[in-house]
């Protein structure tokens, strides 16, 4: 067995090493983010005297997670960086949610060779074995008995760029459409057969599987909402309907069922028990809510009509308070009826990617000061979580980074992400009554529940007050 450092292989060390020293040049941090305004990466981590998160959520039968992956080098290597290991551990989570290491796009990245068999190889960034994140996950979790999520096998959005996406005009028909969904059938059986592999005998080792990522559409609305999302698999604006769902969301949790249960005979171990849910985002805002929530209402009516076996719905509620209608005090209403009508359906709810982006706090015109957006994400985290938590089908809260040091949102423009230059028409974002002067003027995100040395924030402390409320 190799040598492991920290729960990690050291094969897979000098993997990550290579893929981040031969990638392509990357921004250190966003346009926001200046070096002097960001903390040393801490030698050790701080003491805090708090009841970890995990405990308090198990005492409301609610699961805690956090997700884990590979940050840009600049920022200390995220799930290899040491202190932040201590720190996911001290918060004492019930699983770890695997970041990129089961997505398409990240596992073959290299086309297919001549025999088209899928590739899980990324020559660009020199790794020979993509399914590294997730076998080096999987050590540290079971080294410190935890469990895992695996997300997500499919998403349309954001796939290979040897996948070409589909046009709309008899895509059924094309030659394109049939070998794109022959990999999406060699693609699943892939990442099954890895699941099964990884969990060794523990069948309820994962505790759930996103099988497909963000598959609506709210800026292009049919019927008055979401329609589907564009992409290799279907093409753009494909309406919405309690009928029938896509075919490739149908084949999907079909291979995933199928091969599941192929692996473990072949393989000899019992198959996984995880459960299996779909993933969208901003449900829970006032700008694109209203045309997510009855879109993905009538998905789930559609893939419950077809007999397709469907568990649980992901929410990612990445908070957006500059979707909001009251950026300063949001009214979560609407998203709570929401909330009712999915358990209404017979699912389980997951809050899949928490987290808040403090961009509204810039509203008047110039960067927010520190304390002006830690009180603003503070603020969301404990009304949504007040709100959300009065429904017994929320059955897991996962945040996406415990550390605004590795928050994905460091490695963006947010501006630019948000709006700035360009508003999407019938889009009006950020709510700002004094836009500010450039997008420097916003300032660096500080979205998660630790700064940037591991220390608890404000936010820290609503989440654990929302998790203690009865």
């Amino acid at each position: 067995m190799a040598q492991t450092t920290h729960g990690f292989s050291r094969r897979s060390l000098l993997q990550s090493a290579l893929a981040s020293c031969c990638a392509a040049p990357a921004r250190a941090f966003s346009p926001q983010c200046r070096p002097g305004e960001i903390a040393p990466a801490p030698a050790a981590l701080p003491f805090a005297d708090a009841e970890p998160l995990g405990v308090l959520a198990a005492r409301r039968n609610l699961q805690f997670g956090v997700q884990v992956g590979i940050a840009d080098k600049s920022y200390g290597g995220g799930m290899y960086d040491p202190v932040y290991q201590q720190l996911i551990l001290r918060e004492q989570p019930q699983f770890l949610v695997y970041g990129s290491a089961f997505k398409f796009i990240d596992n073959c990245a290299d086309a297919p060779g001549p025999d088209r068999r899928l590739r899980f190889s990324n020559a660009r960034h020199g790794v020979r074995d993509t399914w590294y994140q997730a076998n080096d996950i999987t050590a540290f979790a079971k080294r410190h008995g935890l469990r895992g999520r695996a997300d997500t096998l499919v998403w349309q959005n954001t796939h290979p760029a040897w996948l070409d996406a589909l046009a709309a005009r008899d895509w059924r028909q094309t030659p394109q459409y049939r070998s794109n969904m022959a990999y999406l059938d060699q693609y699943i059986s892939a990442a099954m057969k890895k699941i099964v592999e990884l969990s060794a005998g523990d069948a309820a080792f994962f505790q759930a599987i996103g099988v497909v990522n963000e598959p609506l559409d709210p800026f292009n609305p049919v019927g008055g909402m979401a329609s589907y999302a564009g992409g290799p698999f279907l093409p753009p604006g494909q309406p919405c309907g309690p009928t029938a769902p896509p075919d490739y969301i149908a084949t999907a949790f079909q291979k995933v069922v199928h091969y599941n249960d192929y692996w473990s005979r072949e393989l000899g171990l019992p198959p996984t028990s995880a459960k299996l849910f779909i993933n969208e985002t901003t449900a829970e805002t006032d700008q694109f809510g209203p045309l997510v929530r009855p879109a993905l209402l009538a998905l789930v009516k559609a893939m419950k009509n077809a007999g397709l076996r469907l568990d649980a719905v992901g929410l990612e509620c990445h908070l957006q308070p500059q979707m909001m209608n009251n950026p300063q005090s949001p009214d979560w209403t609407a998203f709570g009826a929401f909330l009712q009508e999915l358990s209404d359906l017979g699912v389980e709810i997951y809050i899949t990617e928490f987290d808040v982006l403090d961009y509204a706090a810039n509203c008047a015109g110039e960067k927010a000061p520190r304390q002006a957006a830690d009180d603003l994400v503070s603020r969301y985290c404990q009304s949504f979580l007040e709100t959300v938590l009065k429904y017994p089908a929320v059955k897991s809260i996962s945040v996406w980074d415990l550390s605004d040091r590795y928050s994905f949102y460091r490695m963006l423009d947010v501006a630019q992400w948000y709006g700035y230059h360009k508003t999407p028409a019938g889009a009006h974002w950020p709510k700002c009554e004094i836009r500010p002067a450039s997008r420097q003027a916003i300032a660096c995100p500080r979205p998660a529940l630790f700064d940037d040395a591991m220390i608890p924030k404000s936010a820290r402390a609503a989440f654990a007050r929302a998790l203690q409320a009865r």
